[in-house]
């Protein structure tokens, strides 16, 4: 891995957690921006850490609300975010 991946990793990784953590302080608003700025942040950690993927991956095995909203994300995220958080669902299969 080059430097300048290791940068980009990093930077996916800090924005997605900077970015989840102001979706859950949201989340309490009357307005869903919230979710939107959580769903987003998962997106880039997953794209950004294959073990974060795993978690994901087995906590929407286990918690349905979480992969509802996480579907709902997928289906209303960016394409290179809605890849990442597809690859989480824990019905996909790898044929």
């Amino acid at each position: 891995m080059s430097f300048g991946e290791k940068i980009r990793r990093v930077a996916t990784l800090v924005g997605g957690g900077v970015l989840v953590l102001f979706g859950v302080l949201l989340a309490i608003s009357p307005l869903p921006m919230g979710i939107l700025l959580v769903a987003i942040g998962m997106g880039l950690l997953v794209m950004g850490s294959p073990r974060i993927a795993a978690w994901l991956r087995f906590n929407r095995t286990y918690n349905d609300t979480l992969d509802k909203q996480a579907a709902i994300a997928t289906k209303h995220a960016p394409k290179k975010i809605a890849e990442a958080l597809e690859k989480t669902d824990p019905r996909r299969r790898y044929d």
